[in-house]
């Protein structure tokens, strides 16, 4: 049973003949008291701010883990945040190179397109050279002129 001032303060000892002087046992028992009663409220208070205290170290193991728990999130997240734009620039770039094969693929058709177009062209040239000859020839023949200069119109 633990004692408490108010225990020491209402102690009452039994009077004896030859005891001790009861003005000195009750001078003592104040001093105890007082002393008692000092230590006990400092033990109270002190245990009040351990408890405070305790309730403290909890709340900061808690912010803690939180603050841990979102730091690898952030970690989490931001790897993953790299790997998607590492996969959609790989994507673009793919996508680029397949662009870039087609536009490559349609120039080269277009130019053989030239290219038949223009040995059309010069087919054409060839046939309307021929054609203009002949005429002229004609003319010639028609007019019954002689023909000179035949080198010159090839």
């Amino acid at each position: 049973m633990r004692l408490t001032p108010l225990d020491i303060q209402q102690r009452e000892f039994k009077k004896s003949f030859r005891g001790y002087d009861s003005d000195d046992v009750d001078e003592f028992l104040n001093k105890v008291h007082s002393e008692y009663e000092s230590l006990y409220s400092e033990n109270r208070s002190l245990k009040e701010q351990t408890f405070k205290i305790q309730e403290e170290i909890k709340r900061f193991i808690e912010m803690e883990k939180t603050l841990k728990s979102a730091i690898v999130n952030a970690e989490r997240s931001a790897q993953d945040m790299r790997k998607n734009a590492k996969k959609e620039s790989e994507l673009i770039l793919k996508e680029a190179e397949l662009n870039s094969e087609k536009i490559i693929e349609d120039s080269r058709l277009e130019a053989k397109d030239i290219m038949v177009d223009i040995k059309k062209l010069a087919q054409q040239k060839e046939m309307m050279r021929i054609d203009i000859i002949a005429c002229i020839d004609k003319y010639y023949e028609m007019l019954e002129l002689p023909k000179k200069n035949k080198k010159r119109r090839k």
